[in-house]
């Protein structure tokens, strides 16, 4: 605004009125001198603004009007109002909706002559404009001006004029929907840090930055992959840990999937994303047991080995978790068997089925 027309009116979408509150705040302190002169140079107008938003409202959209020109907003101004002399569209906030994206960019595409307003800029901090591209818009764009700036926003290098290339189909999202913020979530506030986000969020990362972001959570909480081991082998540390994971917002079940493991153990998928660790499927896992730990086996009658073999089975196909609180005794293919009690009566009593389905989850993460 500095370098152009610091009273050229300017609209900057949020992500809900306490982010459109702060960046009020900002633009204001960024612009004391002309705050001085003018008290509403800068103002919010949210829903809960009431009067003093409407007032607002009708004086930027007045042509004739010179205040306010810098206005914060999160979803109130995304239809519905025309403001012919908006020169500047600066989006704040994640969007995937083809639909508000539309909406949103014609706030400023009206053109008022009358008022030397020709063309207007988009100003993007959110990779929303990625839409343009998209063919249920109108086409890429004829020609893209690439400048290179500094951490202050200076220019650095000589604008770039070029031809736009063809988006692949393989970059379009055609499940993209805006973002669902459910009950109760959490707001996070950050500030001086490295951001990692996750589809959970905002957009979805690239599975090779995904992968940088687990890689560097795992080896930050456990340096080897026998530290890692050491608390995966038992239950209530595995959950834990698994609890660690996701306050840092990697969700295991989520992993397996974008790394495309599904038949393997979470655990392995931990090891071979974090140390790049040949992948065992649970499968495989199982099969080791038997094959390593056959004393352990010979210890029990073959109607409680009948039980063990059964809870390898259902681990393979399905995951330790069902192990942990044993909730595989109720699950198919256990409970052919019978009734958790009749099950413990295999082992003498539930203290011994308790204690053999503990050793035979430490056996699976032996090695």
């Amino acid at each position: 605004m500095r370098t152009t027309d610091r009273m050229a009116k300017m609209l900057i979408f949020c992500v809900d009125s306490e982010h459109a509150a702060d960046t009020r705040q900002a633009m204001a302190n960024a612009n004391a001198d002309i705050g001085r002169q003018h008290a509403d140079y800068v103002v919010r107008i949210v829903a809960d603004e009431h009067e003093r938003g409407r007032a607002m409202l009708e004086r930027f959209q007045d042509e004739e009007s010179s205040l306010p020109v810098v206005v914060t907003t999160a979803r109130l101004l995304t239809t519905g109002v025309d403001i012919p002399t908006l020169h500047t569209v600066v989006l704040f906030r994640p969007i995937r909706s083809m639909v508000e994206f539309k909406q949103i960019i014609g706030r400023g595409s009206r053109l008022a002559p009358d008022f030397d307003k020709h063309t207007f800029e988009i100003i993007d901090f959110t990779g929303a404009t990625v839409l343009f591209e998209d063919p249920e818009f109108d086409g890429p764009a004829d020609v893209e001006v690439e400048d290179v700036i500094d951490d202050r926003g200076q220019v650095v290098d000589e604008a770039e004029m070029r031809e736009p290339e063809p988006a692949g189909d393989e970059d379009r999202d055609e499940d993209a929907a805006d973002v669902v913020v459910p009950p109760n979530a959490r707001k996070l506030y950050v500030d001086d840090s490295d951001v990692y986000l996750t589809d959970r969020v905002t957009d979805r990362l690239h599975l090779v930055e995904y992968r940088d972001y687990v890689a560097q959570v795992v080896r930050r909480l456990f340096p080897t992959p026998a530290g890692l081991r050491r608390r995966w082998r038992e239950a209530p540390t595995r959950a834990e840990v698994a609890e660690e994971l996701r306050q840092r917002g990697v969700d295991l079940d989520e992993l397996s999937e974008r790394a495309r493991l599904p038949d393997a153990d979470a655990f392995d998928v931990l090891v071979h994303v974090a140390w790049n660790e040949p992948v065992l499927t649970r499968a495989e896992r199982a099969r080791r047991v038997r094959r390593d730990h056959g004393e352990f086996f010979r210890g029990f009658q073959p109607e409680a080995r009948e039980v063990l073999d059964l809870l390898l089975e259902r681990y393979a196909e399905h995951g330790v978790d069902d192990l942990a609180d044993l909730r595989a005794l109720e699950l198919e293919p256990v409970n052919e068997l019978g009734g958790v009690v009749e099950i413990a009566r295999r082992f003498g009593n539930s203290d011994r089925l308790h204690r053999a389905v503990a050793a035979l989850q430490r056996m699976l993460y032996a090695a």
